[in-house]
């Protein structure tokens, strides 16, 4: 993984933002496109596929809201090394789809059916009713942790670490997962602070290769929504979120570059 960061606008939200504009950053642009929040027919999830090819670099990638998060399912098409999933949800985004589209609720499942370098998933912060929803074919791909795990006493790092079967991890934050001092999104949202989402981070690169992420969860904007409190304070909660989550994978790929070379 490199530290070059893409910021994919769909929906402006990152216009009111500001976490990116110190750095050298990748603007992809879609917001001309139609018939992209929520679901994606294959039509137009091409365009979108083609646009994301012409990036220079992969690293970290800032998607927007979570109705982008099917996105997900295109970055990881580009992995050509066995890789394990490590998705921080607050939902288990695995309901079957309509035929022909791709959805933010169903990318995970058609990214374990289909995608042949995924080998395993590791799940942190769904709730509880989310459980029901793992197909049982695929069970033995998974591993849960909970977003009562999380609140009652939290399973060792290491531990959760050594579970991963493989080198190499790719990593997806739906900031969903975390409680509303930390992020704001229009989701349902879970409990997990911030500060606890980054000290898995820290041990999950620490203990493996990190070969991208990405990160949604955004506030969505509407024509009238920069007047008004709730929106505003949306944008500067996540826009926190994000410089932090930002600074550590930034931190991690550039200690793992220094070892290497070392």
């Amino acid at each position: 993984m490199t530290g070059q960061v893409a910021i994919l606008n769909f929906d402006r939200v990152y216009e009111r933002q500001s976490f990116y504009r110190k750095i050298t950053y990748e603007w992809v642009d879609f917001s001309d496109l139609t018939g992209t929040k929520g679901y994606c027919d294959a039509g137009v999830l091409g365009i979108i596929r083609r646009r994301l090819g012409q990036r220079k670099g992969r690293g970290i990638t800032f998607v927007g809201s979570g109705s982008y998060h099917y996105v997900t399912y295109l970055l990881l098409q580009e992995i050509d090394v066995p890789f394990t999933l490590v998705l921080f949800d607050r939902h288990l985004d695995m309901m079957p789809a309509p035929d022909g589209l791709l959805s933010c609720g169903s990318w995970a499942l058609r990214a374990l059916q289909d995608l042949p370098n995924l080998r395993f998933m590791l799940v942190m912060g769904i709730g509880p009713e989310q459980l029901d929803g793992i197909p049982s074919h695929l069970r033995d791909k998974l591993l849960v942790v909970s977003q009562q795990e999380t609140e009652r006493e939290p399973p060792a790092a290491d531990r959760v670490v050594a579970a991963i079967p493989t080198r190499r991890v790719y990593i997806s934050i739906d900031k969903d997962v975390l409680r509303r001092q930390d992020a704001v999104t229009d989701w349902e949202q879970g409990s997990m602070p911030l500060q606890q989402l980054l000290s898995w981070l820290k041990a999950i690169g620490e203990g493996k290769e990190i070969w991208g992420v990405d990160v949604c969860g955004e506030y969505p904007v509407g024509w009238a929504d920069a007047f008004m409190p709730q929106s505003r304070l949306a944008a500067a909660r996540n826009n926190e979120a994000n410089a932090k989550i930002l600074a550590l994978v930034q931190s991690l790929v550039n200690k793992r570059a220094y070892l290497t070379a070392g």
